[in-house]
């Protein structure tokens, strides 16, 4: 189970559902088999990929501050702060909690 946080911009009055559509897509991006899109075994949760998820959403600009964090035994983070996965493990997404960040 890995959790997200953020700090977001938004660049529109309807900050609510501009947070709802960038929850759903990070738990699209973190579904385990939804096609080419899901986790797999072993693959490691990055930054930017979840980044590029929050941004996706219509209304979204950009995140302040992004936490992955997980309670997971044998989890680590790579050089590039990835957050690394046993290999018989798979991702999937747990809480996501969004504030809005000033410009």
């Amino acid at each position: 189970k890995v959790d997200i946080s953020a700090d977001i911009v938004c660049g529109t009055r309807e900050v609510n559902q501009a947070m709802q559509r960038a929850e759903s897509a990070v738990r699209k991006q973190l579904a385990v088999y939804n096609d080419n899109a899901g986790t797999r075994f072993g693959e490691p949760v990055g930054e930017s990929d979840v980044i590029a998820a929050i941004c996706s959403a219509e209304g979204v600009l950009s995140v302040k501050h992004l936490n992955i964090s997980t309670e997971m035994a044998g989890c680590s983070r790579d050089r590039y702060g990835r957050l690394v996965i046993p290999p018989n493990a798979i991702a999937y997404c747990g809480d996501v909690y969004f504030n809005v960040a000033e410009p």
